[in-house]
C-alpha cells in the first residue's frame, strides 16, 4: 500500500555515534590507555565488545562526550547487535539505552524515544515473531543494516505488542501465521 511507513526510519546507519567497534580493543586510538569503567565529568556510558569474533564479550565503559557525533545522546533508544548468525531468528539481548548512553559500531541504534516506556513498547514489537519474520526475510548475511528493516511496518509505540494482535492487524492467513510460527523462535 502507498501509505506504508517503514520501521527502518528509526534505525541508525552503521556507527551511530561515530565510534568504531574497536574502542575496547584499541583504546589508544581514542586517547585512552584503557576505557574508563567509572563515569567522569562530560562522559557518556558506552556499550561495545572486547575480544574478537567468537570470543568477543560485551563491555561497558565511559568516554568523553566530545568523541561522539550524535544529538540523541540524551534520549532513550535501543541498541540492537548488527552482527549475529544469519540463521538465528533471535538477536543477542537488546539493550535499552538511557539518556547519556551510547554504543559502538557493534550495535545499531533504534529510536530515539521520548520515554523509557515508549522504548519498552518498541522492544515488545521487536520481540514479536511477526517483526523478526519480516527482518529475517530481508536478511542475506550475518550483518544487518538499516536497510534490513525496510519490510517492517512502523507502529505507534503506545502499547505492548503481541503476535496475535499483529496477525489480526495485517490480516495474515492461517498459512502465513503457520509459516511464521513454525520458523521463528520465541524471544524472551
Amino acid at each position: 500500500e502507498s501509505n506504508f511507513s517503514s520501521f527502518n526510519k528509526i534505525v541508525s546507519k552503521r556507527k551511530p555515534y561515530g565510534i568504531a567497534t574497536d574502542i575496547f580493543n584499541n583504546p589508544n586510538k581514542y586517547g585512552y590507555d584503557n576505557i574508563p569503567s567509572e563515569s567522569f565529568e562530560k562522559s557518556v556510558k558506552i556499550y561495545g565488545v572486547k575480544g574478537n569474533k567468537g570470543g568477543a564479550k560485551r563491555k561497558v565503559g565511559y568516554i568523553d562526550r566530545d568523541l561522539t557525533n550524535n544529538k540523541d545522546i540524551y534520549k532513550f533508544k535501543l541498541f540492537h547487535s548488527y552482527a549475529y548468525g544469519s540463521h538465528y531468528t533471535v538477536p543477542p539481548k537488546i539493550i535499552i539505552g538511557k539518556p547519556g548512553e551510547i554504543c559502538s559500531e557493534t550495535f545499531l541504534s533504534i529510536g530515539p524515544f521520548s520515554s523509557e516506556k515508549e522504548a519498552r513498547y518498541c522492544l515488545s514489537y521487536i520481540k514479536t515473531k511477526f517483526f523478526r519474520a519480516l527482518l529475517s526475510f530481508n536478511r542475506i548475511q550475518q550483518n544487518i543494516s538499516q536497510k534490513t528493516f525496510e519490510l517492517i511496518p512502523m507502529q505507534k509505540f503506545d502499547k505492548e505488542f503481541s503476535d496475535k494482535d499483529l496477525y489480526s492487524q495485517y490480516n495474515l492467513s492461517d498459512e502465513e501465521i503457520r509459516l511464521i510460527e513454525d520458523n521463528i523462535q520465541e524471544m524472551i
